[in-house]
């Protein structure tokens, strides 16, 4: 169901997880279901709809990760002024003003340059790290369902 133009494979994917899994988080071992990524540039936030996309998913993860939202969820920040490598409090306060229950982080450029990265995104990743959904931010409606839909399914419904 993914958009030609925006898919992103498995392939491409495979810097980003290995990238997370060298930071040892949960996130690149989380099973029971699909996965969230996003892929985030902070100055995309300065769309007001992109910015409500982001929450409105982000406000949707509690409800289908429950206590798990920490482990089956993240956002890697493209390096910037706000996503500053070296010194990530103003992203970490602007993660907790907005109260974000998943870790919020800032990958390495080179990451992002990887991806051909354009624009704000969410992927939604199955068990074994299948690109299932990918989307730039703003999302549409219709795909913010099919994005529910994909959250919902549980224990490795797809490969």
């Amino acid at each position: 169901m993914m958009r030609d133009d925006q898919s992103v494979r498995a392939a491409d994917i495979q810097p980003v997880m290995s990238h997370v899994a060298n930071l040892d988080l949960e996130f690149s071992r989380y099973t029971p279901g699909n996965r969230v990524l996003f892929l985030l540039h902070f100055p995309d936030f300065n769309c007001p709809p992109c910015f409500d996309s982001f929450m409105m998913i982000s406000q949707m993860v509690p409800t289908h990760f429950g206590e798990e939202q920490s482990r089956g969820v993240i956002a890697l920040f493209k390096p910037g002024d706000i996503a500053d490598p070296d010194d990530p409090s103003r992203l970490n306060g602007w993660a907790k003003a907005n109260e974000l229950g998943f870790p919020v982080l800032i990958a390495p450029d080179s990451i992002f340059q990887l991806l051909k990265f354009q624009k704000s995104s969410v992927l939604i990743l199955s068990p074994s790290g299948r690109v299932l959904f990918s989307e730039t931010i703003p999302i549409d409606p219709q795909r913010i369902q099919f994005l529910t839909h994909l959250l919902q399914e549980r224990y490795g419904s797809h490969p």
